[in-house]
């Protein structure tokens, strides 16, 4: 679990001994790192830091480099992509000059990238009841019932699955004319 720190020390090694040794043991505000976190920033590492920065040097790495990587991941992936890729070598970097790995942060004469949020594209009315009446004809009235609430409500998946009996009110509602008994 050791590295072996050398002046050539490259970002993809720092950034593997970082997500492994370092991540894990992270806290915030007393918490441990949740494990989807930690999956969704090793991600980030293995598909937008190391196949583009990884080879550099960390003590070489420049501004430059790193605005580079924000172009290429917005032309290339997207601006929420390069966004992740900053939250996480912010992180990354920091830590290394905890560790006395780099003398400074280039990361902080880096500006954020920007996220351009696309819009949202919703279904027609059409397209919404063909969801439901294919989910009730094929997996039963629960999951047509589940997607009736998610459209007429605009409730998120996990409001809608995590919905509890004593929130629901079958008697000051009209029931859906397709989950009636046939």
């Amino acid at each position: 679990g050791e590295l072996a720190l050398a002046p050539s020390t490259t970002v993809g090694k720092w950034l593997d001994h970082w997500s492994t040794e370092i991540l894990p043991h992270r806290t915030r505000r007393g918490k441990a790192i949740k494990p989807g976190t930690l999956t969704s920033y090793r991600n980030t590492i293995r598909l937008y830091l190391k196949p583009h920065i990884g080879e550099k040097r960390i003590d070489r790495l420049t501004p430059a480099d790193v605005r580079t990587l924000y172009v290429q991941l917005r032309a290339k992936v997207s601006s929420r992509a390069a966004q992740k890729a900053d939250q996480v070598l912010r992180l990354a970097i920091n830590a290394a000059v905890r560790e006395s790995v780099v003398g400074r942060s280039v990361m902080d004469r880096v500006d954020k990238p920007a996220h351009t949020k696309k819009p949202g594209k919703a279904f027609n009315g059409r397209a919404s009841m063909h969801i439901i009446t294919t989910a009730v004809e094929t997996q039963g009235k629960v999951w047509g019932a589940r997607w009736a609430l998610g459209f007429t409500t605009g409730a998120r998946e996990s409001e809608v699955l995590g919905l509890e009996w004593d929130r629901v009110d079958l008697d000051g509602s009209q029931p859906f004319p397709f989950l009636k008994a046939h």
